[in-house]
């Protein structure tokens, strides 16, 4: 249950305070990019080591251990999780549930 049902509306003695926390949701590539660090060129890299040759402007998540070579990318989404890669366009994003649901139907949960 939210905060705001179970304990906001019960209450009266609730005070609100206007501030900017400088809040993002972090649960989407976009929000994860904006709010990350970024390399010279841009780039944002997550538990991986990456080698960008010509590359701008891409998310690269890998394990630890996975070594990222590219080049001429630019604005991609590039993640690696056990035994799924995804490469993926970052103004796209939006269209990865439905690569999810395309892959949960044709595998089953295999890669879920």
């Amino acid at each position: 249950m939210s905060i705001d049902f179970a304990v906001m509306e019960k209450a009266d003695n609730v005070y609100v305070e206007p501030v900017d926390f400088g809040w993002s949701d972090l649960g989407t590539w976009g929000s994860l990019y904006e709010n990350s660090p970024k390399n010279m060129s841009a780039n944002v890299t997550q538990k991986c080591n990456v080698m960008a040759y010509n590359s701008s402007g891409n998310i690269f998540m890998a394990p630890d251990h996975k070594l990222v070579v590219v080049s001429g990318l630019n604005d991609f989404i590039v993640a690696d999780a056990d035994d799924v890669l995804l490469i993926c366009p970052k103004g796209q994003e939006q269209e990865i549930k439905q690569m999810v649901n395309d892959v949960s139907q044709r595998f089953d949960d295999r890669y879920m």
